[in-house]
């Protein structure tokens, strides 16, 4: 399949970093996609490139990262590394900066900036997906300033190449009062157990489980990030970052497909005329292109509420990012079959892109709560504004007859 440069998509009125990370990525990511994903391979060495274009800067400004991301998603097309990437450099060197120890970030943050170390992050369960208040995973004081880990986690984004483990877990040291924390778990802290090699896709960024040692024992000061009483507000941060970047990773694919799309629509033919003259196939372009435009329009939206926004400033939009993320998985599904069926019968070999992009969707729909969780976050919302309306409703008119009865 043709590899298309930037001006070919516009990408000259784009934001220079956009422009600068759709032309990395398309020198760097896509020529070895589905080599890659053949052999199941975690690049490190790609990685460490990725690091030297400082996308991994916790400090660089919340916008320039948005468009940084913007242009890997759009040059890339490599959703399994996007999302490697997100989950470390968006999420846990943000983590790790904004949260951790001078100690901490002394010893893991210029390594993991420069790519040179990789970090995971990992909150879901088997019995709880993404649902905090399921979480079994705990810890407890075994001895002055030493903790005791029992912790076991699913779908963890880059846990088989993972130098460090970002993992959600209940302090139960006081048991009258357990409180949530986030651990930082270097790798020979854990057991990976990867099953990377049984998924349809998401080859090309490692997704597995894991579990600590029987009987882990460490220093509390070293593993606990920030407070144990901070583990909600952390975990709340880190949930709308990476539901935002789900938006972006899409709206950067589907960006990125479409002139894929004109391309063949242009060069094959049916019945002695340009598969471009058919309405059918006009179709088909114009639904990617509506759904991307959305995703557009929705993060834009976010981004341009006030000039210096922040990732902390998510907080915000708690409602807005989990029906983005919703919206976004489901409809990037839909312009992925769309994108299949452009390409008719070429699209089932196993290294076509359309191929690639449906097995990766697939995946990415069911890793983590990915649209149920997203569900539970909305209706919380929405039950929440109900029963406020509901008692500003009531109580003025309990008042006035309290009033009545009175006089």
């Amino acid at each position: 399949m043709r590899i298309f440069s930037g001006d070919l998509i516009n990408s000259k009125s784009a934001h220079p970093l956009r422009r600068k990370f759709f032309e990395f990525a398309r020198e760097n990511v896509y020529p070895t996609l589905f080599e890659r994903e053949k052999e199941v391979r975690f690049d490190r060495t790609l990685w460490r490139e990725l690091g030297k274009t400082g996308i991994f800067n916790p400090n660089q400004a919340f916008r320039d990262q948005y468009e940084s991301y913007l242009g890997l998603a759009e040059g890339g097309l490599d959703l399994p590394l996007f999302a490697s990437a997100v989950a470390h450099g968006a999420i846990a060197t943000e983590l790790l900066n904004m949260f951790g120890s001078p100690e901490q970030k002394a010893k893991y943050l210029e390594k993991m900036v420069s790519g040179e170390m990789v970090a995971g992050v990992c909150n879901s369960e088997e019995s709880a997906g993404t649902d905090l208040k399921g979480i079994k995973s705990s810890f407890h004081d075994s001895g002055p300033g030493m903790i005791s880990v029992s912790i076991q986690k699913r779908g963890s984004t880059n846990v088989s190449e993972a130098d460090i483990v970002f993992a959600s877990a209940w302090d139960v040291s006081k048991k009258e009062k357990p409180l949530l924390a986030v651990l930082a778990l270097e790798g020979g802290h854990v057991i990976q157990e990867s099953h990377n090699h049984r998924l349809m896709g998401f080859k090309t960024g490692m997704t597995g489980s894991l579990r600590t040692i029987d009987g882990l024992s460490l220093g509390r000061t070293s593993a606990v990030i920030g407070q144990s009483q901070m583990g909600f507000s952390i975990l709340k941060h880190i949930f709308n970052i990476e539901r935002f970047y789900t938006g972006v990773a899409f709206q950067g694919i589907l960006s990125g497909l479409i002139p894929f799309a004109l391309e063949h629509i242009q060069h094959r033919s049916s019945f002695g005329r340009p598969l471009s003259e058919f309405q059918y196939m006009q179709e088909k372009i114009i639904a990617i292109y509506s759904k991307q435009q959305r995703l557009s329009e929705t993060l834009t939206n976010i981004m341009t509420t006030k000039a210096d926004l922040t990732k902390a400033d998510l907080k915000n939009f708690t409602k807005e990012l989990a029906l983005l993320k919703m919206v976004a998985t489901e409809d990037s599904l839909r312009a992925a079959l769309q994108f299949f069926e452009v390409f008719g019968y070429t699209s089932y070999q196993l290294d076509h892109l359309a191929q690639k992009l449906v097995r990766d969707l697939m995946a990415f729909k069911m890793l983590g709560g990915t649209k149920e969780q997203q569900k539970i976050v909305l209706f919380q919302e929405l039950w929440g504004n109900f029963e406020a309306l509901t008692k500003a409703q009531i109580e003025p008119v309990a008042t006035t007859d309290k009033a009545k009865k009175t006089a």
